[in-house]
Protein backbone atom coordinates (compact mmCIF):
# COMPACT_ATOMS: atom_id res chain seq x y z
CA UNK A 1 0.00 0.00 0.00
CA UNK A 2 1.51 3.68 -0.83
CA UNK A 3 2.12 6.27 1.91
CA UNK A 4 -0.05 8.56 1.95
CA UNK A 5 1.45 11.97 1.08
CA UNK A 6 2.61 14.53 4.38
CA UNK A 7 -0.57 16.71 3.42
CA UNK A 8 -2.74 14.13 3.79
CA UNK A 9 -3.67 15.03 7.10
CA UNK A 10 -4.24 18.78 6.45
CA UNK A 11 -6.58 17.60 3.89
CA UNK A 12 -8.64 15.16 5.42
CA UNK A 13 -8.42 14.68 8.85
CA UNK A 14 -9.28 18.27 10.37
CA UNK A 15 -11.57 19.16 12.58
CA UNK A 16 -15.06 21.17 11.59
CA UNK A 17 -13.71 24.50 13.19
CA UNK A 18 -10.73 24.14 10.60
CA UNK A 19 -12.16 23.68 7.68
CA UNK A 20 -14.66 26.35 8.56
CA UNK A 21 -11.16 28.30 8.21
CA UNK A 22 -10.73 26.75 4.87
CA UNK A 23 -14.00 27.68 3.41
CA UNK A 24 -13.41 31.29 4.79
CA UNK A 25 -10.04 31.56 3.28
CA UNK A 26 -11.88 30.22 -0.23
CA UNK A 27 -14.36 32.93 0.28
CA UNK A 28 -12.23 36.08 1.17
CA UNK A 29 -8.95 34.69 -0.54
CA UNK A 30 -10.11 32.87 -3.25
CA UNK A 31 -7.29 29.75 -3.19
CA UNK A 32 -7.46 26.92 -4.64
CA UNK A 33 -6.56 24.84 -1.97
CA UNK A 34 -8.16 26.09 0.49
CA UNK A 35 -11.63 24.76 -1.84
CA UNK A 36 -10.00 21.81 -2.22
CA UNK A 37 -9.21 21.22 1.65
CA UNK A 38 -13.10 22.17 2.22
CA UNK A 39 -14.62 20.01 -0.09
CA UNK A 40 -12.87 16.77 0.43
CA UNK A 41 -11.89 17.44 3.75
CA UNK A 42 -15.52 16.54 5.26
CA UNK A 43 -15.19 13.65 3.72
CA UNK A 44 -13.37 12.03 6.60
CA UNK A 45 -16.02 12.96 9.15
CA UNK A 46 -18.72 11.49 10.97
CA UNK A 47 -22.45 12.03 9.97
CA UNK A 48 -22.67 14.20 12.94
CA UNK A 49 -19.66 16.27 12.51
CA UNK A 50 -20.21 16.49 9.00
CA UNK A 51 -23.65 18.06 9.70
CA UNK A 52 -22.74 20.47 12.32
CA UNK A 53 -19.88 21.52 9.80
CA UNK A 54 -22.52 22.64 6.91
CA UNK A 55 -25.32 23.68 9.24
CA UNK A 56 -23.17 26.32 11.57
CA UNK A 57 -19.32 26.31 10.55
CA UNK A 58 -19.99 26.86 6.63
CA UNK A 59 -22.36 29.53 6.63
CA UNK A 60 -20.60 31.58 8.63
CA UNK A 61 -17.66 31.34 6.77
CA UNK A 62 -19.10 31.93 3.37
CA UNK A 63 -20.81 34.96 4.93
CA UNK A 64 -18.00 36.13 7.26
CA UNK A 65 -15.33 35.70 4.37
CA UNK A 66 -17.13 37.15 1.59
CA UNK A 67 -18.10 40.27 2.98
CA UNK A 68 -14.83 40.81 5.32
CA UNK A 69 -12.15 43.02 3.87
CA UNK A 70 -9.48 40.94 2.06
CA UNK A 71 -7.02 39.86 4.82
CA UNK A 72 -4.01 38.79 2.38
CA UNK A 73 -2.72 42.85 2.08
CA UNK A 74 -3.10 42.58 5.91
CA UNK A 75 0.40 43.25 7.46
CA UNK A 76 -0.24 41.15 10.46
CA UNK A 77 3.50 41.96 11.95
CA UNK A 78 2.56 45.36 12.20
CA UNK A 79 -0.69 44.60 14.34
CA UNK A 80 0.34 42.62 17.23
CA UNK A 81 -0.21 45.06 19.84
CA UNK A 82 -4.06 46.27 18.24
CA UNK A 83 -6.85 45.25 20.23
CA UNK A 84 -8.68 42.17 18.61
CA UNK A 85 -12.09 43.60 18.59
CA UNK A 86 -10.95 46.92 16.63
CA UNK A 87 -9.27 44.38 14.46
CA UNK A 88 -12.81 42.23 13.61
CA UNK A 89 -14.79 46.16 13.12
CA UNK A 90 -12.18 47.20 10.88
CA UNK A 91 -12.15 44.28 8.51
CA UNK A 92 -15.53 43.50 8.83
CA UNK A 93 -15.09 39.87 11.05
CA UNK A 94 -17.14 38.74 13.57
CA UNK A 95 -16.84 35.45 15.59
CA UNK A 96 -17.34 31.74 14.61
CA UNK A 97 -19.49 29.79 16.31
CA UNK A 98 -18.10 27.99 19.15
CA UNK A 99 -16.18 24.86 18.92
CA UNK A 100 -17.03 21.91 20.66
CA UNK A 101 -14.26 19.43 21.66
CA UNK A 102 -14.65 16.11 23.35
CA UNK A 103 -14.09 15.38 26.31
CA UNK A 104 -10.46 13.58 27.07
CA UNK A 105 -10.77 9.95 27.13
CA UNK A 106 -9.55 10.46 30.91
CA UNK A 107 -12.45 12.07 32.06
CA UNK A 108 -15.25 9.69 29.70
CA UNK A 109 -13.69 6.76 32.22
CA UNK A 110 -13.99 7.99 35.48
CA UNK A 111 -17.64 7.75 36.63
Amino acid sequence: MPRPLPHHYKLFRQRESELAVKVFEFANLGLPLAAFSAIFGPLAMSAKKRHRLFSEYVPWALRCGSSARCLITVYWEERWEQNVEEMKKEFGLWDAPPARWPKPKSLTKQN
